[in-house]
């Protein structure tokens, strides 16, 4: 079958499994978002197969607070795009209840991206998050969601606490 349309049978795809059946947030968000799609469609839609847009809000949809364009790439089986709704969360609930301490010296936020995921067992890509030096002023560093982020509310944050290590 060649060029078969890329079709998603519900625009709410992502919401109908609820919050607590989305991707867990150990997998990365471009990776969850296709886990969601293949699991509505009962497909096997491949990161090579599209590339997802920069995730937006919904105007005027009082269900979803984000929309995400997903564009399928050329000679790969699909074509055309689809705008994929659903709930993005705030940074705080992967955090909830966890030891928000660190420890370990970072230049920046993206060169402590691999520590914060192991810690605190979530995903976080650089997409995800707003890149600025670590400048550890009373011992507190503030992590916050980027526009670009698939999972996470953007401009959403949590502070997290330098370790006495942490220069």
């Amino acid at each position: 079958m060649a060029n078969p349309k890329f079709v998603i049978r519900s625009a709410d795809a992502w919401a109908m499994y609820g919050l607590s059946n989305l991707p867990p947030f150990s997998v990365a968000g471009s990776v969850g978002i296709l886990a969601a799609i293949n699991r509505e469609q009962g497909s096997n839609v491949l990161a090579r197969q599209v590339t997802l847009g920069i995730p937006g809000g919904s105007p005027g949809d009082t269900l979803y607070n984000t929309a995400i364009v997903l564009t399928s790439v050329a000679n790969q089986g699909y074509k055309g795009t689809y705008t994929f709704r659903y709930n993005r969360v705030s940074l705080t609930v992967p955090f909830q209840g966890k030891d928000m301490t660190l420890t370990g010296t970072y230049a920046d936020v993206y060169s402590a991206l691999s520590a914060i995921n192991a810690k605190f067992g979530i995903a976080l890509e650089q997409r995800d998050v707003v890149n600025s030096s670590i400048a550890v002023a009373g011992g507190q560093f503030t992590l916050v969601v980027s526009a670009t982020s698939i999972y996470y509310t953007a401009g959403t944050q949590v502070v997290i606490n330098a370790a006495p290590s942490f220069a």
